[in-house]
């Protein structure tokens, strides 16, 4: 037991190559500020009633996570459907989807709304 604690206070070292660059067309800068946001989305039961209504259709994409996206979004950076959608790189949520299939899924939850 001793011994694991001692291996776990050890110094972590790394190495950094100087000549690697950051590339200029990604975003690096993640939002950690939506947390309470994502406890009361869970909370309400959101994510259960997506995936519940996903069931009942031929509906293959991930319907929680675009709506996680559209909702945290739009409450801390207010802007319309592209726009947001051009923003997805700043949450941590899955965000492998495109816009075609984001404007699908926005036009799903308008028709169970």
């Amino acid at each position: 037991m001793n011994a694991q604690q001692d291996t776990d206070r050890s110094p972590i070292t790394f190495t950094i190559d100087k000549a690697e660059r950051i590339q200029t067309d990604t975003i690096n800068r993640k939002n950690l500020g939506y947390a309470a946001l994502s406890k009361i989305y869970h909370e309400l039961g959101l994510h259960t009633f997506l995936n519940n209504r996903q069931h009942h259709t031929k509906n293959d994409h991930d319907t929680n996570s675009i709506m996680k996206l559209f909702v945290f979004a739009r409450l801390l950076y207010p802007a319309f459907k592209k726009k947001t959608y051009d923003n997805k790189g700043l949450f941590f949520e899955k965000t492998d989807f495109s816009l075609d299939v984001s404007m699908a899924v926005y036009l799903f939850l308008i028709s169970i709304m």
